[in-house]
């Protein structure tokens, strides 16, 4: 079992108990939740963060910025909290217009100064240095629907969907669509089911799967390995510290290092390594470990 460092819930001030996003944003801490919206700690107090939706997906920091997925669009938060909200983009406007291809944006990545967002109907990617006119959607480069994950790595980017597996780009594996660069891998390449609800960079060209209801595994050029003794689990969330790997499900948190050991038995939905600390957002609200277990008792 993990230390616990702090616990943060609405009984001590917190906006929500149900924790989908956590981050640490100049030092302070933010969450963001299913259904209270997101909010900061600062100065001892938790402050409410203005949002076009209380239901948020996911939280992420790039530079001095905070944005938060939400099921109303993207939004910038800068550190007096004022906000920039990011919807949807219609079919005609330019390629690199601001915004979505759908509002309900449902998870973020972070590579350099680069923000992947996976919406509902795909991938989009922001250039944050240039947030008038960086963006790419990919919403006819993709076949699923109900994009829930994504993981942004070194030369390739995974995007993972309700219905078709993955989208990925920069390895070629599975199905090329059309004349795009992305391609999908599903079940019929060798992933144990279709839904995908969570990713994990594991190398340049290699990322950690984390399935709905069939555990989690590796997908590189060699196709998927299951990670043994996940075979049944329901994966929500996952985070890379070096050579471990957190996982969050349903019943408990584990890491797997030569072998998946489980933790804690919270309903574990978001997983970030941030400093020292590891922040995991249950159901009853967000939970600090350290990163590093403590040396065993003697």
């Amino acid at each position: 079992m993990l230390p616990v460092l702090a616990m943060y819930s609405m009984e001590n001030g917190a906006c929500g108990d149900f924790v989908t996003g956590a981050a640490r944003w100049q030092g302070e801490l933010v969450v963001g939740t299913f259904d209270q919206g997101a909010c900061v700690l600062r100065r001892g107090e938790w402050v409410h963060i203005p949002l076009p939706s209380e239901m948020v997906n996911d939280v992420a920091v790039v530079g001095d910025k905070l944005w938060v997925a939400t099921a109303e669009g993207l939004v910038e938060v800068s550190r007096d909290l004022s906000t920039v909200v990011y919807g949807e983009v219609g079919d005609n406007a330019p390629r690199s217009s601001p915004g979505l291809n759908h509002p309900g944006a449902n998870a973020l990545a972070v590579r350099g100064k680069a923000l992947w967002v996976a919406d509902v109907l795909g991938p989009v990617r922001l250039d944050t240095a240039r947030p008038a006119d960086g963006w790419r959607r990919y919403r006819w480069h993709v076949t699923g629907h109900s994009y829930q994950a994504v993981a942004a790595c070194a030369e390739s980017t995974f995007v993972g969907s309700e219905d078709d597996g993955l989208a990925l780009r920069g390895l070629e594996l599975g199905s090329q669509n059309g004349k795009s660069d992305w391609h999908h891998v599903n079940a019929l390449d060798g992933l144990p089911e279709d839904w995908v609800m969570a990713l994990a960079c594991a190398g340049p060209r290699a990322a950690w799967v984390g399935t709905y209801r069939h555990g989690v595994g590796k997908l590189d050029a060699q196709g998927y390995t299951p990670v043994a003794g996940l075979d049944d689990a329901w994966v929500q969330a996952l985070a890379v510290d070096g050579d471990t790997l957190w996982v969050g499900t349903a019943d408990g948190l584990y890491r797997v290092n030569d072998r998946a050991e489980k933790l804690t038995t919270d309903d574990a939905w978001t997983v970030v390594v941030a400093g020292d600390e590891l922040l995991v957002g249950t159901r009853t609200g967000l939970i600090v470990y350290p990163r590093a277990a403590p040396p065993p008792s003697r």
